[in-house]
């Protein structure tokens, strides 16, 4: 029983392997949803636009300082 499963586990990872690494399907494995690009893209200009915000609050903090 043991050789059995040990074997089939075996075969099954090698095909497993064999079909996830095909050089034509490459491009689609490494391509990027479509969802996940528009997030990361909204979130680096959310990231811009609290940077903005943080430099104006820092000015205005330093503002009020040298006052």
């Amino acid at each position: 029983m043991h050789l059995l499963v040990n074997q089939t586990k075996d075969s099954l990872q090698n095909t497993l392997v064999s079909t996830l690494y095909r050089e034509d399907h490459l491009e689609e494995l490494l391509s990027e949803n479509e969802e996940v690009a528009v997030r990361r893209q909204a979130c680096m200009e959310l990231k811009e636009h609290l940077q903005c915000a943080l430099d104006i609050v820092n000015e205005i903090r330093d503002f009020n300082v040298f006052i």
